[in-house]
Formats: C-alpha cells, structure tokens, sequence
C-alpha cells in the first residue's frame, strides 16, 4: 500500500480520535463542547491492512463513548423529568442542590 495512502488513513483517524476525545469529555460533563462533524474523505480508498488493528481500537472507543453519551442524555432526561414533575407540584418550587429554600411569610397576627 502507498505511503500516501497509510498517511492519508492515519490522519483520518486521528481526526476521529480527537472528535471522540471531545464526545469523551462531554459525556462525563467536563466540558460544554461541540463535537465536530467528521466526514471521511473521499479519496482515502480503501484501509491499509496496517492501519486495520488502529481502526478496531477506534471502532471500539467509539462504541464506549457512545454508550457513554447515551447514559448522559438519560440521566439528563430523568433529571428534566424530576425538575418538571416538582414544578408541577402545587406549592412547591424545585430548589438547586445547596441552595436554601426560600423564606416563607408568617402572619404572627392571626
């Protein structure tokens, strides 16, 4: 295989690598990024057999951070679900973590 085209691959992938970094961070909630879109060249051609042990490790860490990514949007999901279901709540008013609930008004009066 050409040098040209295990270079080319190898700077695919490392493109990738860095996207699932990003996906990476995100998911475990270190970072407020984006994640790049990433659209294969297309004149890579096919893999070089070199490259293709790279390529499962990549595959694999895909399938990790997916995972991962997907746990995230379902903790955030039940967290927006809670948030909604004490809004709805009569006379209650969802409260941040660590923060005092708000001062009620007594009348000492009657």
């Amino acid at each position: 295989m050409a040098a040209s085209s295990v270079a080319a691959w190898s700077a695919a992938l490392d493109e990738v690598e860095e996207g699932l970094r990003v996906a990476d961070r995100i998911a475990r909630g270190e970072a407020d990024l984006q994640v790049p879109a990433w659209i294969a060249p297309a004149e890579l051609g096919p893999l070089p057999a070199e490259l293709a042990p790279r390529l499962r490790l990549v595959m694999a860490s895909l399938e990790a951070v997916h995972g991962d990514l997907v746990e995230a949007r379902e903790r955030a999901a039940a967290e927006l679900a809670e948030l909604a279901e004490a809004a709805r709540a009569p006379g209650r008013r969802p409260v941040a973590a660590g923060e005092p609930p708000a001062p009620r008004l007594v009348d000492h009066s009657a």
